[in-house]
């Protein structure tokens, strides 16, 4: 900003000096300066896009009048100064791109991370599933084996307590008296001896 009252200061003493080759080159870098520091001025606070190059020239390339005679403005620090902004501007996008690029990158291999580690998961469960199953196989095994084992059990205690396989003392007796009587009838009675 004082640059810019600076440059309005000179330009309007110039304008009360009398015509004349100093007051014209006064008048001259006076209005070209004021012009380049309003520019910097206005971009710097953002009160105003800055002006294309073309534009600027135009602009500036208007006569300024200085008593009776007509002397153009020099655009040649402003065109620098557009083109300079224009680098800048270009630069900065550049890098906002790269940087977008690069965050684009970041996120597609979050996901593709995301995406192995959901696969894993996935994995991970159908082995506990198959484990889990192989379990209750054993298990059913297991349950079929003690229940063959508690029926042979039961058979056998069956056949303890069947009355039909229990032989009774009486009936064991006649059975001896009757083999004791086959025994008799087979053997012949022994002869008297002389004496």
């Amino acid at each position: 900003m004082q640059a810019f009252y600076a440059a309005l200061f000179a330009l309007l003493l110039s304008a009360t000096l009398p015509s004349s080759l100093g007051a014209e080159a006064a008048m001259q870098t006076a209005t070209a300066d004021m012009g380049v520091n309003l520019r910097r001025v206005l971009m710097t606070t953002g009160e105003e896009d800055p002006v294309p190059a073309a534009d600027a020239e135009e602009e500036v390339d208007e006569s300024v009048a200085t008593g009776n005679s007509v002397t153009p403005v020099s655009t040649s620090g402003l065109t620098e100064l557009v083109a300079e902004e224009e680098k800048s501007t270009e630069k900065q996008e550049n890098k906002e791109e790269e940087e977008e690029e690069e965050e684009e990158e970041e996120e597609e291999e979050e996901e593709e991370e995301e995406e192995e580690e959901e696969e894993e998961e996935e994995e991970e469960e159908e082995e506990e599933e198959e484990e889990e199953e192989e379990e209750e196989e054993e298990e059913e095994e297991e349950e079929e084996e003690e229940e063959e084992e508690e029926e042979e059990e039961k058979k056998k205690e069956e056949e303890k307590t069947d009355p039909s396989s229990v032989i009774e003392p009486s009936e064991a007796a006649g059975v001896d008296e009757v083999k004791v009587q086959e025994e008799d009838e087979n053997t012949t009675p022994a002869l008297p001896t002389e004496e």
